[in-house]
Order: C-alpha cells, then structure tokens, then sequence
C-alpha cells in the first residue's frame, strides 16, 4: 500500500478476506498482519514479546496511519499484541510522540508480539 490516506479505511471488516485500502490493488488484512509481525520480528532479532516503539516500526511498512493504526487495533482484539503506553517522559521524543496510536484518548507507543499459541 502507497503512504496517504487515498481512500483509506474502506472495507476494514477484520475478518482474513477482507481488504484494506490503498493506491494499487488492496491487501488482506491477513497480509497486513502478516507484513506488521514480519517487521516486528526483524527488529527483535526473530523474539517475541520485545517492545517496540511503533516509531521505529511504522517506517518499516508502507502502510497509511489509518491501516497501520486500525490493523494493530484488532490484533490487540484479537490478543495478537498488546499496545502500552509509555511512561517515562525521557524516552518520549516527539518522533515517538508523532508515531502513537491513540486508544480512548490515550496514548500507545509500544507494541508487544504475543507469541503465537500462547494466547
């Protein structure tokens, strides 16, 4: 998917068929998925539950905010991940300000794989 928000946010139904928006033919949510943990385990070096910043894995993927956003939202649903804030105000630069995801009015900058079978 091309960055930008070209119609992003149709046809976001959560369910492995559905598609995600973008310039181009749509993705899967699946694949969507699929591209996120592929991104996720090369910055941890292939382990699960190692904290990311989403600053350091949006860039990763080509994906618009609204995608990226909405994909790791059902993950976390769906107990895939789980997003956390961050606490110490050292660590929170504006670069990982600019990258959280918001939730009920609350900040996410961290994500956290849950390995698969252990959910």
């Amino acid at each position: 998917m091309a960055k930008g928000s070209g119609g992003a946010g149709k046809g976001k139904s959560g369910g492995a068929g559905a598609s995600v928006s973008g310039a181009g033919a749509p993705l899967t949510v699946a694949g969507v998925e699929k591209s996120i943990t592929k991104a996720y385990l090369d910055l941890t070096g292939g382990e699960y539950s190692t904290r990311v910043l989403l600053a350091d894995l949006r860039p990763k993927l080509g994906l618009t905010r609204e995608d990226f956003d909405s994909t790791l939202k059902s993950m976390q649903q769906q107990g895939k991940v789980v997003l956390m804030g961050l606490d110490n105000m050292m660590e929170r630069t504006k670069r990982v300000s600019d990258a959280a995801l918001d939730i009920a009015g609350h900040p996410r900058h961290l994500v956290y794989f849950q390995k698969p079978g252990k959910r």
